[in-house]
């Protein structure tokens, strides 16, 4: 008795070629309704390919001799980093005699300064605080690198070239190389194809990486400044901790900073980072500043109760209102910028919504506005 893949092989349809050269058919109704004809080449809605996305690299053509680094940079590209602690949570640890959860209250108390330290740091304020950078946008300008491996891919394939929106949209990665090239900028309409690309993006983005030697305008200046106050710095990215390590050699800034959060240390949120950062450099995280140029990292590190000082780049000024501070370069401040954010650290929270005994509902005060003078 014949099996269905001889019987397939005897009796081909329009479209056997594509159903004898794909291995793994699990989807049996799609491919015989696209051997008798019923339905076009093209199946799969934009929907659907993003769900098959993440299906196995022998249907989709993921290439075996992909170089680990572009395994990592297509991983990165694929994936946005949601905000965290919404709620204040932090770490889980297992740790006999240790709290299991470790969140942003608990790490505040626990790196508080005692002894010496905290001697030290009444006489010297600035060295209390912690400042931690965020690579991408803030150090390199990795957006410009990956807008010019979009232009390279698209050149190469003989695709019109970026329009000014186009560039801006794909420098924020707000969606995946495959369905950018899919419903965005229509290069193709074949998943698979699509998919060909987007790791031939990886392997160009790689290579721009390697050719970032210049840091943002004032990032020098700005870190000089705070190396004579003894302010210590950490650095957070989701590239990997070689290509950061290297990236930072060619600029001359590797050792400005003393801490390096990146993807090898495998943190699910940007909280996660900014706290593993803030963890690392002793600081308590109600004392650190985040220098970040995305409203998803200030909101970060708002939720991780820091101070967040915008850089502008890629994200228009509006979308930064939130934070702190809003710079155009980093050489533009002063140490005492950093200071004044915690003037009034005492001051935010419940102080503010203390009432008064004898302001009751009988004994108010007339409020003075515009309107009555």
């Amino acid at each position: 008795m014949q099996s269905q893949v001889q019987r397939a092989v005897s009796n081909p349809g329009p479209n056997c070629q594509l159903h004898i050269a794909q291995r793994n058919v699990r989807n049996c109704t799609t491919h015989r309704l696209t051997c008798q004809g019923k339905v076009p080449k093209r199946t799969v809605s934009c929907s659907a390919a993003q769900n098959n996305f993440n299906s196995d690299s022998e249907d989709l053509g993921t290439p075996v001799n992909a170089s680990p680094a572009a395994r990592r940079l297509y991983t990165d590209l694929q994936k946005t980093t949601p905000v965290g602690s919404e709620w204040g949570e932090g770490f889980l640890q297992f740790r006999p005699g240790e709290p299991l959860r470790l969140d942003v209250d608990t790490l505040n108390e626990r790196l508080q300064h005692q002894g010496a330290t905290r001697h030290r740091h009444v006489h010297k304020p600035d060295e209390a605080s912690g400042l931690i950078f965020s690579f991408d946008g803030c150090i390199a300008n990795t957006r410009a690198a990956l807008v010019r491996a979009w232009a390279q891919l698209g050149k190469r394939h003989g695709c019109p070239p970026l329009l000014t929106h186009q560039q801006q949209a794909l420098g924020l990665r707000s969606t995946s190389p495959e369905r950018a090239i899919l419903d965005v900028l229509g290069w193709t309409r074949d998943l698979k194809q699509a998919r060909a690309l987007a790791w031939e993006l990886a392997e160009l983005h790689g290579e721009e990486l390697k050719e970032l030697s210049e840091p943002m305008p004032g990032l020098r200046e700005w870190l000089m400044a705070v190396a004579n106050y003894n302010v210590p710095c950490a650095v957070v990215s989701s590239l990997d901790k070689h290509t950061v390590q290297r990236s930072l050699e060619r600029m001359g800034l590797h050792d400005y900073f003393n801490v390096m959060v990146t993807a090898d240390d495998d943190m699910e949120t940007l909280s996660q980072r900014f706290l593993s950062a803030a963890m690392q450099l002793h600081r308590p995280p109600n004392l650190c500043v985040v220098f970040d140029d995305s409203p998803q990292g200030i909101t970060a590190a708002h939720n991780c109760t820091m101070k967040a000082v915008a850089v502008r780049s890629a994200y228009p000024a509006y979308s930064l209102k939130q934070a702190d501070l809003t710079v155009t370069k980093l050489s533009d401040l002063t140490v005492y910028n950093i200071r004044r954010l915690f003037a009034q650290q005492g001051s935010e929270f419940m102080a503010q919504c203390k009432q008064r005994d004898d302001d009751s509902n009988n004994n108010k005060k007339k409020k003075i506005t515009s309107a009555t003078l």
